[in-house]
This record gives C-alpha cells, sequence and structure tokens, in this order.
C-alpha cells in the first residue's frame, strides 16, 4: 500500500523541487532522476517559471475560455489545487464580506457579464436560488453560406466559432 506522495514502495529517496517533501521513486532507464512527488507538484513548478520567462504574459490575472477573470494566487484557501488560480469576482465579494464565501454560495453578475467585477455588478446568492434565475436564449449569429450567399443561422459553441472565422473571411462573405 502507497503512502500518499510516494508512488512505488521500493525506490531512492528524492526530495520534491517544489514542495520540499521526501518521496520514493525508481530511476529511469535513461538515468534521469525525477524531480517532483506528483503531477501537481511538476505543474505548479512548470507554472512559476512560465511567469518568470514571461512576465508581462503572466501577470497573475487571465481570461478562462468561459469569459471569467482568474488570479494567481495559490496561498489562498478556495484556489485550484493543480494551477494556484482563484476567480476574482469570488477574491471581490470575499473583500466586501471579510469572510470566505461557502461553497453552496454563488457569485452572481447582475448585468451578465462575466468579466465585469465590480462590487455593485455582484450578488452572493445560493446556488439553488442562483439555478431558478431564468437563463437569457441563446444568441443567434447570421452569417452568408460562402458557396450560395444564403443566410445561415448558427447558435452555441459553433457560433463562437463563426463569430472567430468572420474575422478571417474575406469581405465578400462577411454579413
Amino acid at each position: 500500500m502507497s503512502r500518499k506522495g510516494e508512488h512505488r514502495k521500493y525506490g531512492t529517496k528524492h526530495l520534491c523541487e517544489e514542495c520540499g517533501k521526501s518521496y520514493l521513486s525508481r530511476a529511469p532507464k535513461d538515468g534521469r532522476k525525477s524531480r517532483f512527488c506528483t503531477r501537481i507538484c511538476a505543474t505548479r513548478w512548470m507554472g512559476k517559471i512560465r511567469r518568470l520567462r514571461n512576465p508581462k504574459r503572466y501577470d497573475n490575472r487571465c481570461r478562462t475560455t468561459k469569459g471569467y477573470i482568474v488570479i494567481w494566487n495559490p496561498t489562498h484557501p478556495t484556489a485550484s489545487k493543480a494551477t494556484g488560480y482563484i476567480m476574482e469576482h469570488r477574491l471581490v465579494m470575499e473583500k466586501v464580506l471579510g469572510r470566505l464565501l461557502r461553497k453552496s454560495e454563488i457569485v452572481h453578475h447582475l448585468n451578465g457579464k462575466k468579466d465585469d467585477n465590480r462590487v455593485e455588478n455582484l450578488e452572493v446568492m445560493l446556488k439553488k436560488d442562483h439555478d431558478k434565475i431564468p437563463k437569457p436564449p441563446p444568441r443567434l449569429v447570421e452569417r452568408k453560406c460562402p458557396h450560395c450567399c444564403k443566410p445561415i443561422y448558427i447558435w452555441g459553441r459553433a457560433r463562437l466559432a463563426a463569430i472567430r472565422l468572420s474575422h478571417e473571411l474575406p469581405i465578400r462573405f462577411r454579413s
């Protein structure tokens, strides 16, 4: 039976370069030694190296694919264990309330813009109450077919791709 952070029963003792814990590992056949106790530690270490190499690109803030702003704060209790990021709107509301948010609490954006994290635009509510709020209908995008030039209506994930493609299409195909 293995203990947490110790993947193998036999091997040589090493110190993890990220967390400093000791762990057992067998040396790979090519002679390299392992440097980290888990993949999580390896991911954290790579994130730090990337931020050091290019600080403008990794300025502790980035936008997720869903449109939320996340901030790199690995010491926060509710930050992602793998990446160390936490959502900015949750940090803003925790600062206003003076306490950590519970798992059952959701921060709702009143105007629907996920990157607008002003205090007056945010509201804390329970998840069950947030789920009762009617969601807006999916927005349609009208594009012209590149072959026959008839209008096509696109929604869902394909809508995002269509918007991205509209910037790359020649002028005669844009709607």
